[in-house]
């Protein structure tokens, strides 16, 4: 919560933390600061402040990789197209008009949380769709409105496969590999995929193995391992996990479903 008349900041916040933890700031360049520290689920901002006003706050955290994909909402007294349409155009997701109740603010927060959701689902689908060795594949792109983040799952994803092998995948190599720290990649895939690193590397690979058991090359043990996992246990749990099958009965699965096509 940034907003630079004391008296305000203080309600909103006591008001916000009966159902969120909150962290104060008292401008904008003090919650540019913080925000790059923490890596929040929402930042709720006034417009008008010294130092940053919300306008320069926002064009800031929306250039910085490790903070595009925060959801922002504005707090305004003015309310004039023509600063509704600059905050729209620098990405902000929401504007409320002051003075606001505590009800309308709740309400606005919960959709703006349940959006992000839906795009935590929506890259997560990313890894769900089907392999292109599937003879039904075709590439599906997600709605450019709702994935500002495909590129930075992307890439992740490409350096988790790069070093599949590799029984450990280092967290703190692979923050160094997106050119930041392992908390801040951390805060980064929570708040756009919902997952921890080592949840979706997993997750990586599980994926991965699919697409190789599916081309029909390899069987289950060679699979495992060239997915970086081996053990046979737990890559048996793991699959079963993700796709509800054994690796062996989703292999003969695909395999069925080719010899019937």
């Amino acid at each position: 919560m940034v907003e630079d008349d004391w008296e305000l900041r203080e309600y909103l916040g006591t008001t916000l933390q009966r159902h969120y933890d909150v962290v104060l700031a008292e401008n904008g360049a003090a919650g540019y600061k913080t925000a790059m520290a923490l890596i929040p689920d929402l930042v709720i901002s006034d417009i008008t402040m010294p130092d940053m006003d919300g306008f320069e706050l926002v064009q800031q955290l929306k250039q910085e990789r490790s903070t595009s994909h925060i959801p922002l909402l504005l707090l305004t007294a003015k309310n004039t197209d023509a600063d509704r349409q600059r905050g729209y155009d620098l990405g902000i997701d929401s504007y409320l008009i002051k003075p606001v109740t505590a009800a309308l603010l709740f309400k606005r927060i919960d959709n703006l949380l349940s959006r992000q959701k839906q795009i935590n689902e929506l890259v997560l689908e990313s890894l769900n769709s089907k392999s292109p060795y599937s003879d039904d594949y075709t590439e599906q792109k997600p709605p450019e409105e709702l994935w500002r983040e495909n590129e930075f799952v992307q890439d992740f994803m490409q350096i988790v496969e790069q070093h599949m092998q590799d029984e450990v995948l280092d967290a703190a190599a692979l923050a160094d590999r997106m050119n930041m720290s392992q908390s801040t990649l951390y805060r980064k895939l929570k708040g756009i995929t919902g997952k921890n690193i080592n949840q979706l590397v997993r997750k990586i690979r599980i994926h991965k193995a699919a697409d190789l058991l599916r081309t029909g090359k390899y069987n289950v043990t060679e699979v495992s391992f060239m997915v970086g996992i081996n053990s046979a246990i737990y890559f048996r749990q793991c699959f079963k996990e993700e796709f509800g099958q054994l690796p062996s009965e989703y292999q003969r699965a695909d395999n069925k479903i080719r010899v019937t096509y």
